[in-house]
């Protein structure tokens, strides 16, 4: 089942909907109150449905869209008279007030077209370039520590994340196991000085934040 990021400006419509989706069974893998937070949400988990509103403080839903990569799936949930020339060909639109039958019946229909897009991708080059990449950060404006930062605040608050995609795809399976370990069978704390401390040099700070963040959102939380 493809995960959701939900994306409002106003916290209350972002509290609303996860309720919504997760009292109904559908996973919820971030929340984000600006544009750039759900970029940086999205590069994580790899693919899923983002849930979100016309405009942000830092863009509108059509830069959102265009910087997703081609695993996602968006709900534009806004009033219509925001779109005098119509929703851009691949966005689902769902008017407001919203109703929760619509809700769910939006994401179930874009979790199939997802499916059907995987299915026939199947072969055919679907990861971003590195340098594709490489201008979606600079476009956030955010280096790796600032993001980071904001992923740890993000799951601090309760919110778990499935960063496995971005983890398999940067960091070596043993790298992975063995910080997770130290985590799991020998920390006092999930304080990262102390396990920067610990583990020693053979183990870089990025490394050691992304792993325990995996920790807290599989085990902690």
């Amino acid at each position: 089942m493809a995960g959701c990021i939900v994306a409002f400006p106003r916290e209350e419509d972002v509290k609303t909907i996860r309720s919504v989706l997760v009292r109904n069974g559908f996973p919820v893998t971030g929340t984000a109150l600006s544009g750039a937070s759900a970029l940086n949400l999205s590069e994580y988990t790899g693919g899923g449905i983002m849930i979100c509103a016309y405009q942000f403080r830092d863009m509108v839903y059509t830069q959102l869209r265009r910087e997703l990569g081609p695993g996602w799936g968006m709900i534009l949930v806004c009033n219509p008279s925001r779109l005098p020339e119509g929703v851009e060909e691949g966005v689902v639109h769902l008017p407001v007030p919203l109703r929760t039958g619509e809700l769910l019946r939006a994401v179930r229909e874009t979790e199939e077209a997802l499916r059907r897009r995987r299915q026939s991708r199947r072969g055919k080059p679907g990861e971003r370039t590195a340098q594709q990449k490489q201008d979606i950060a600079a476009a956030k404006g955010m280096d790796m520590d600032t993001l980071l930062t904001e992923i740890e605040a993000i799951v601090s608050s309760g919110t778990k994340l499935n960063l496995d995609y971005y983890i398999r795809e940067n960091l070596d399976d043993d790298v992975v196991d063995e910080i997770y370990a130290y985590f799991h069978d020998e920390a006092l704390s999930d304080s990262v000085a102390d396990a920067i401390r610990d583990l020693g040099s053979d183990y870089d700070e990025k490394e050691i934040r992304l792993v325990r963040i995996k920790f807290l959102c599989e085990v902690a939380n």
